[in-house]
């Protein structure tokens, strides 16, 4: 019985342990949610007239601020300023 036990910690607790690490901070999450209002309100949004397409992965970015919080913020920063917009400080 110990030693399922000692096997269930060892896979367990290191997948545990990344999971935690990787979790972003309010911070960061409220970045990247400030980053989505700038483009939707300079860039485009689906309630323009005449509507704008949102791309793809610009999308999922705004979708994903807080699971994919590091990936998102690169995708909405890159497309800010692609767009000739300064980021606001984090």
């Amino acid at each position: 019985m110990k030693k399922l036990i000692c096997r269930l910690a060892g896979v367990a607790l290191p997948a545990l342990m990344a999971q935690g690490a990787s979790a972003a901070s309010p911070a960061d999450v409220q970045y990247c949610e400030r980053l989505t209002e700038l483009y939707l309100r300079y860039v485009g949004s689906p309630d323009d007239r005449p509507p704008r397409t949102i791309p793809a992965n610009i999308g999922h970015a705004m979708a994903t601020c807080r699971s994919d919080t590091d990936d998102a913020t690169a995708v909405l920063e890159r497309a800010l300023r692609n767009n000739r917009f300064t980021l606001p400080r984090r």
